[in-house]
Order: structure tokens, then sequence, then C-alpha cells
């Protein structure tokens, strides 16, 4: 039997919309379509979790990322439609596409017509003064390129197996100073 309150509709993020009652337990006007109380409801609810522990458990906490490259992604699905943002890279044959947004960033792509195999950076700066032992950042365009190689090169194919393309760079600030000569 539907319920005599009224409802909205909102979206929640990558699962379409839920309903949700119009008054949230505990305000006022739930109190007055005869909701619950904060304290009864969370009586109930610490009743329940008593009763059933397992089921009212927290879930385990997940592992901690492996040390990596920043800004290296990991996993794509065949069916994804993958978007990189600034800093990030992806190189492999899962996602159906790979895509970005670019203003003064740089994006690197390359794709191999016959293994069917690509990649592409997104990048934001040239270069870095990187310490011993610090991870390869994304965000940096010798290190992303040079990881994007080390990718390749793992993959068994030679960078002029692929087809290169670069996009980006757009000078933001035309007047600034540093431009002038």
């Amino acid at each position: 039997m539907p319920s005599s309150r009224p409802s909205t509709r909102t979206p929640e993020p990558g699962t379409g919309a839920h309903t949700k009652p119009a008054h949230p337990a505990g305000t006022a006007a739930a109190r007055a379509h005869g909701g619950p109380k904060p304290a009864v409801a969370a009586t109930h609810l610490r009743a329940a979790q008593a009763a059933h522990p397992a089921v009212h458990a927290k879930p385990p906490a997940k592992a901690a990322p492996a040390a990596g490259p920043l800004g290296l992604v990991r996993h794509a699905k065949a069916d994804q439609e993958l978007l990189l943002m600034p800093g990030q890279l992806y190189f492999g044959r899962e996602p159906a596409s790979i895509r970005t947004l670019l203003g003064s960033c740089v994006a690197l792509t390359l794709w191999h017509p016959l293994r069917r195999i690509g990649g592409m950076c997104h990048y934001l700066l040239p270069e870095r003064q990187r310490s011993t032992g610090q991870l390869a950042d994304g965000r940096y365009g010798d290190e992303a390129i040079t990881m994007l190689l080390e990718h390749l090169q793992r993959a068994g194919t030679r960078a002029t197996e692929y087809e290169v393309h670069l996009y980006g760079g757009a000078d933001t600030l035309p007047d600034h100073v540093a431009h002038r000569t």
C-alpha cells in the first residue's frame, strides 16, 4: 500500500534516482505526520545492532593502495569511457575510449593500430626538480611520458609503432608580462 506521505525524488550520484520522505525522521514536520522522534529512532537502531551484530557490523577497511607512480589509473573496464583528470595517465587495451578536458594542460595520446593498445597522459607542468626516492608524478610531462614509455615497453612494443597525438597547451595568460619580449 503506498504511503500517504509525499515524497521527493533526488538524484544520487552513480545510482540514478531514489525516493526519500519529504519530512526526514526527527524533524518537527515528521513528528507532526507521525514519524519517530530522534531519540526513539536512535534507540531502535541500537537495539537492531545489538540483536543482529553481523548485519550491522562496519565493513572491513580497504587495503591501502600499493605504492607506485602518482596519477596512474590501474584498472579500466572494456565497456567503460575513461575520463582522465589532470595528472592522471592510463595505458592498456580495456576502456572503450579515453577522454579528458584541457585548458593550459597537455595531453599525449598513443595508439597501436595493429595490437589495439594505447594510452593517454594529461599533465599540467613540463617538469620539476625531483628528489631521490620521490615517486614519479603524472602531473609533470617528463615523468608522465616516461611512465607511458615504460608501459609500452612492458607490452613488448616500441614507441615508433604508435600513432601519437599531442593536444592542449593553451596560453591562458596571453597578456602576462613573462610572455612579452
